[in-house]
């Protein structure tokens, strides 16, 4: 069983999370070095991170398989080790066939899903009764397929009622009023979903300002150290402004 950090590694984590919050927030106001101080941690920390995942997982999917006797394994670590090919100078050529290796299958895979996924499935969702026992539904299933046909009858760029001669005719009428609704629907569908992020968004600065609250020594030492950054900011600029004329 694990055990638990002392006191003193959460506090210090927390004062951490602290710091970096308000100085990755600072950039809503001015470049300044806490801020890249902080970019750079994070980036760092990512790809520190990402990394050992990968060792990992070749480690356990591919190593280990082979020396219990899984010599299927050898093939992926053999098209990796291709990757590094391209450092050895003359040989660097052999490196182009792990990424064409996992180009073609990745493309194979996708060659074979992306139908099923992208169209077949949403058609499947689009048949749906116009009728239902239920009032909601039924308008709900009336208004969808209403919007599925006339945002395809918007992107329909061949056939258009009415391009040729009057365009002010019934059809030509009717076919602009269906389109619209296509249209509509598109801008709520747009609309809920850059809603949603923001939502999400919110509720991720909802979480850092709780943190921050939790601690308010650290916050308030990190915001003393980002105004001063930002004035030194602001400061080199004037300065390099006055240099220039």
């Amino acid at each position: 069983m694990t055990a638990a950090l002392p006191p003193l590694w959460g506090t210090f984590g927390l004062w951490i999370s602290a710091a970096l919050t308000v100085w990755l927030l600072s950039f809503a106001f001015k470049d300044n070095a806490l801020y890249k101080l902080a970019e750079h941690l994070f980036l760092g920390v990512a790809a520190s991170y990402s990394f050992v995942l990968a060792l990992d997982s070749i480690i356990k999917i591919g190593i280990t398989p082979l020396e219990g006797g899984d010599a299927s394994t050898i093939v992926p670590l053999t098209f990796g080790a291709f990757f590094f090919a391209k450092y050895f100078g003359k040989y660097g050529w052999i490196s182009r066939y792990g990424p064409a290796f996992v180009a073609g299958i990745g493309l194979g895979i996708a060659v074979r899903t992306a139908p099923d996924s992208f169209i077949l499935k949403q058609i499947s969702a689009s048949m749906i009764p116009l009728w239902s026992p239920n009032p909601l539904t039924t308008l709900t299933n009336i208004l969808m397929t209403l919007i599925v046909i006339g945002g395809l009858a918007y992107f329909t760029f061949c056939f258009v009622p009415g391009i040729r001669g009057t365009k002010n005719t019934a059809i030509s009428r009717f076919y602009n009023a269906f389109t619209k609704v296509g249209i509509y629907g598109m801008m709520i569908g747009f609309a809920t979903l850059f809603a949603n992020t923001i939502v999400t968004r919110v509720a991720y600065l909802i979480g850092r300002l709780t943190d921050l609250i939790a601690s308010p020594e650290a916050s308030t030492l990190a915001t003393i150290l980002v105004i001063a950054a930002i004035t030194y900011a602001v400061r080199q600029e004037k300065k390099t402004a006055v240099n220039r004329t």
